[in-house]
């Protein structure tokens, strides 16, 4: 959880860490399924709505994007960059005007997406122990 209040923040800018090679660390599917679309309501959360903006730099996009494309964001954009030789995404997003209300456990589609994907990675790490 980010240590802010509700709707202080006027724009988010956030950049994925990258490894010692130039290259962005992987990220695990369980956590691209589990902590992106935390993180995203996170910000969404911390955004004033309507003019809140938010841009990350990222070298896959693909699941950011769609994470983005729910109703805290609007006019997601990427854009194409190179840094020091490596490519990478830049993803830009508007806070819509929905006021961010706080999901309730288990009703939320949120929420259930995480909960099976908790599921999976405990029978998948249970698997490999096998």
């Amino acid at each position: 959880m980010l240590p802010l209040r509700e709707a202080v923040a006027d724009a988010v800018v956030l950049e994925v860490p990258w490894s010692k090679t130039g290259q962005q660390k992987q990220v695990p599917k369980y956590c691209q399924r589990t902590k992106i679309p935390t993180l995203i309501e996170q910000i969404a959360r911390v955004l004033v709505p309507s003019t809140g903006r938010v841009v990350i730099l990222i070298q896959s996009h693909q699941h950011l994007v769609a994470v983005l494309d729910s109703q805290y964001f609007c006019d997601v954009t990427v854009r194409g960059a190179n840094i020091g030789g490596f490519i990478c995404s830049v993803v830009t997003a508007k806070r819509t005007g929905i006021l961010w209300r706080e999901p309730v456990r288990g009703t939320d589609t949120w929420d259930k997406q995480r909960l099976s994907w908790y599921e999976e990675l405990k029978e998948t790490k249970k698997a490999k122990r096998e």
